[in-house]
């Protein structure tokens, strides 16, 4: 039997756990929205899908994009719902009517802030950058957080909503560095774009915070361009990561159900940890050790395929991989203070839905279950375990050893309860492993909880649950905890005392 070890350090924090690393997204794309949040033939919330993402407690949502945001206009979707236009869904039309249908503006702003409501979410919009200006943006800022004596105030109430929404998050455009993007720009000129987008909204409400684009080593000089010249103004860096990509020349034609997939996609997450690490240290770098500069890891997930925009089915390999992404970003809770998994329903989502029926993904699962047991800071945790190597793919263009043990470890404020998340990425051995956590005996209770499937392709469907979740509990602790991990398995592993 394989054997490892963890040592957990309950002193060494290394930063304080922000819940909006637990946040989602949504876009007009595929059946995201209308057929998936919004029930057009009834014209409401779907109720299924509500109840589904309360049970995530979602502390923020990002909207409306993605891609469509530098595409949208705001006021199309505001007012009485008949009286909406009926737009082209650019850019998404553009890979068929499947991807990109009319959009009907049924789902606006009003619908969007009722939406977070009903789920217990902090909006955050982005602004149009790509097509949109500056005084546009600020107009949709005084619509969601203006009195009723401004001008768009007074509109917002006219609709219903007199009590201003208080808007706290905003993206100051999406993706602007690609060649994809609607607007696409220089870094210099995003970078003047972004203080001009600063002022106008600015004006409207000194208490919102901003988030800027940034980008990945893809894109070398831009993030360092748009620091030296906007950084004063950022609140947030927003970076995203897909693997191995969603083109078939960036190798999503090789993503199949075998191992060398499987060692792929879990090494990704190790990928991941370095670009975000990277990105840290350009930050740092330009705007000082004490910068105020966070950043905003709001589209992650694993996407290889056009097809999966319209149904993706994440199964328990993905499970695990999420789990060890949400470990890294634990590891680098000093810096990164939001993250948005890409995304919520339908579109590469979590949860998957057929009329009224859901479906909940391995990834649902696994974002569920650290939600509820992330305590509030981050500490040391030292792995000794095999490991594993891969060949290249996409963005894993080297190859290194990786740890079949993957793990992550948080405690509370007061010190009385620990929580380790434990992953063991073997697809078919059980590893030994002995967790050494200080004055293990002064703690009164030991519960485990135990996330996995049959193999690592399992996954749920809408008639039953595939992936389960067990449960152990211990009142008498030992010295060490001598644990026998489950292959391909997430362990939570939570200890206190009184």
């Amino acid at each position: 039997m394989f054997r490892a070890s963890i040592s957990i350090f309950p002193v060494k924090v290394l930063g304080e756990i922000d819940p909006r690393i637990y946040g989602h997204f949504i876009e007009h794309l595929g059946k995201c929205i209308y057929g998936g949040i919004w029930d057009a033939e009834k014209s409401t919330l779907n109720e299924e899908v509500i109840k589904c993402v309360r049970d995530l407690q979602p502390p923020v949502v990002r909207w409306p994009g993605g891609c469509f945001s530098d595409n949208y206009h705001w006021m199309d979707g505001i007012g009485p719902v008949e009286e909406r236009p009926l737009r082209e869904n650019m850019p998404w039309s553009l890979l068929g009517p499947e991807f990109g249908p009319k959009e009907s503006n049924r789902f606006g702003t009003d619908e969007f802030i009722m939406f977070c409501r009903r789920v217990g979410a902090e909006p955050y919009i982005n602004l149009n950058v790509g097509s949109g200006t500056p005084e546009e943006a600020a107009n949709w800022v005084e619509y969601c957080n203006g009195d009723e004596s401004s001008e768009f105030g007074s509109l917002r109430a006219k609709y219903g909503n007199p009590a201003p929404y208080k808007v706290r998050y905003w993206g100051v455009g999406n993706e602007l560095y690609g060649l994809w993007e609607t607007g696409h720009m220089s870094a210099e000129d995003y970078a003047e774009k972004f203080i001009e987008y600063h002022d106008a909204v600015k004006e409207i409400d000194r208490k919102i915070e901003l988030v800027a684009v940034g980008a990945d080593q893809r894109f070398p000089d831009w993030t360092r361009t748009v620091l030296e010249k906007a950084g004063k103004y950022i609140d947030y860096l927003s970076i995203h990561l897909y693997f191995p990509g969603a083109l078939p020349e960036e190798g999503g034609s090789e993503i199949k159900e075998d191992l060398k997939t499987y060692r792929r996609i879990i090494a990704s997450s190790y990928k991941f940890q370095e670009i975000l690490e990277w990105v840290r240290n350009i930050i740092e770098s330009v705007m000082g050790k004490n910068h105020g500069v966070k950043i905003a890891f709001d589209e992650w997930n694993l996407w290889w395929d056009f097809n999966q925009l319209i149904h993706a089915n994440y199964n328990m390999r993905d499970g695990l991989w999420a789990a060890s992404v949400l470990n890294k970003i634990h590891k680098m809770s000093s810096i990164i203070k939001m993250a948005n998994v890409a995304q919520l329903v339908n579109v590469i989502g979590i949860l998957q839905t057929n009329g009224e029926n859901v479906l909940k993904t391995a990834s649902y699962e696994v974002m569920k279950l650290y939600r509820e047991h992330t305590q509030k800071y981050a500490i040391s945790a030292e792995v000794y375990a095999p490991k594993f190597t891969f060949e290249p793919l996409g963005i894993l263009n080297e190859t290194t050893e990786i740890p079949y043990i993957d793990c992550s470890a948080t405690r509370s404020s007061d010190g009385k309860t620990l929580t380790v998340f434990v992953v063991n990425f073997h697809p078919k051995k059980d590893i030994l492993t002995e967790i050494e956590i200080p004055k293990l005996r002064s703690y009164e209770k030991l519960l485990i909880k135990e996330m996995n499937g049959a193999d690592i392709h399992t996954k749920n469907d809408y008639q039953k649950s595939e992936i389960t979740i067990s449960q152990k509990e211990f009142t008498h602790l030992p010295d060490k905890i001598e644990y026998k991990l489950p292959a391909h398995s997430i362990s939570t592993i939570i200890v206190t005392k009184a």
